[in-house]
């Protein structure tokens, strides 16, 4: 991948053309964006462009635009002449399914690498397969406050590439204050906005991108910077902890990306947290350029907020590795996994995918209060020929379950339960596969206004 040029003065002009190759023939590619992570500006008719960059950039990128894939790397160095080449994509971008992954927390802890080993053998065996995934933060697990060694460093991002590089897609990813190390600080010390970015540039780019897909305009942006103004004492000691504020330059970068975006097209950020949060304007800017959702993480959590701007984060595909009697789930019960987008024009839907698991019970949640007679959901992810659900309220009686719908990648499946001939309190609902061995279960509460059953009262 390209390596930032620490040592180059940076030019006082960039220049360079946008190109597209046909039989015989080079031609321009106008109204493509180009930045530097600071500015952004548009090709003209001949696909040329020409950008001032900041004195602070390391790379020049191009966003990919609809339609269109980059041949060879999409961002370059710092250089007074930077080309970039395009190719007519094949793909219907009408339609299309991506991946929404958050915080993989990875380091050099064997435990650590499992998930994401398993991730990218489960993304590569969708049938038909994803376009491309986004990680949204979180991507190793060094310290926030940068302690550690350059050597962890490196060692986390060579074990985060050396995986994600085995999907069959591109991914695309976000810096996140996990993500940061204290590679090259006598370079970019505290108080520099680049500081603790340079090990991500070297592995994975830039951390202020765009790209396009079908109509949707996707924007990645870091939202942590290691100013030295935020001291925190742990175990008695005093610590320097990232900043989490988009700062100025960035936010006058965002509003002029988005600015720039295609006709046609609506926003979609990536960041490691709520913008609305953690980036001064950003209700404003997502009004007035339409960007109708953020794709978050760092919560750990399944969950979602629809105002003002909505944001959706789906759980860790980390769990919370680093604690075993965890046994991989998330701090809200929830699996480690991951959500898998289905986009047909401008409709988004989505589902969360636990990590090496087919069956999901969707409805009712965990506790729910269950009363006479009551429809239980679940749904099968990618069925073999000829597999089905069944379910169990005793883990004995087993029965099959009614298909009800074919939604993107699985079948929908839903069993009537009449709690009427239940004992009162806790029950165990429970869904199999009739192909393999997986059972999913779950602990409702049957409420009809009897006795609770001698077992319920026992526990009580």
């Amino acid at each position: 991948m390209p390596k930032p040029r620490y040592n180059t003065p940076v030019p006082s002009l960039v220049t360079g053309r946008v190109v597209v190759q046909s039989p015989g023939k080079t031609s321009g590619v106008s109204g493509v964006s180009v930045s530097d992570g600071y500015s952004v500006v548009k090709t003209d008719s001949r696909g040329t462009y020409s950008l001032k960059p900041d004195p602070r950039a390391v790379f020049i990128n191009v966003t990919r635009p609809a339609g269109y894939d980059v041949q060879g790397n999409w961002y370059q160095p710092l250089a007074q002449e930077v080309n970039f080449e395009l190719q007519s994509s094949s793909e219907d971008e009408n339609e299309f399914v991506f991946i929404h992954v958050t915080d993989t927390h990875v380091s050099s802890n064997p435990r650590s690498l499992q998930g994401l080993i398993r991730f990218v053998r489960e993304v590569n065996g969708l049938t038909p397969p994803p376009r491309f995934v986004v990680n949204s933060g979180d991507l190793l697990n060094l310290h926030k406050a940068l302690l550690g060694t350059p050597g962890q460093g490196h060692a986390a991002f060579r074990n985060y590439v050396g995986i994600m590089n085995h999907l069959s897609i591109p991914h695309y990813n976000v810096a996140g204050d996990h993500t940061d190390s204290c590679y090259r600080l006598d370079e970019f010390p505290r108080g520099d906005p680049r500081c603790a970015k340079p090990l991500y540039w070297e592995y994975l780019g830039p951390n202020f991108f765009s790209f396009e897909y079908g109509k949707i305009h996707f924007v990645s942006v870091d939202y942590g910077y290691h100013l030295g103004q935020r001291k925190l004492k742990v175990n008695g000691r005093l610590l320097d902890y990232p900043t989490l504020q988009v700062q100025p330059m960035h936010i006058k970068w965002l509003q002029q990306d988005l600015q720039q975006r295609s006709p046609g097209t609506f926003g979609v950020t990536t960041s490691e947290h709520d913008l609305v949060e953690y980036c001064p304007g950003f209700h404003q800017i997502a009004e007035q350029h339409d960007v109708r959702l953020q794709l978050v993480g760092d919560d750990h959590i399944v969950t979602h907020k629809t105002s003002p701007v909505p944001y959706r984060t789906r759980g860790a595909l980390a769990g919370c590795w680093w604690n075993p009697k965890a046994n991989q789930l998330c701090p809200d019960l929830s699996p480690q996994g991951y959500l898998i987008y289905h986009v047909s024009g401008e409709q988004m839907d989505c589902f969360y995918k636990g990590l090496g698991q087919r069956i999901a019970i969707v409805w009712h949640r965990y506790g729910a209060p269950l009363t006479g007679q009551e429809k239980i959901q679940a749904y099968l992810v990618q069925p073999r020929s000829g597999e089905s659900l069944e379910f169990s309220v005793n883990g004995e009686d087993w029965q099959p379950m009614q298909e009800i719908g074919k939604p993107f990648y699985r079948t929908l499946y839903s069993a009537t339960v009449d709690t009427r001939g239940l004992p009162e309190g806790m029950m165990t609902f429970q869904v199999r596969s009739t192909a393999t061995d997986e059972v999913r279960k779950r602990t409702l509460v049957v409420m009809n206004g009897g006795s609770p059953s001698p077992a319920t009262r026992a526990q009580n």
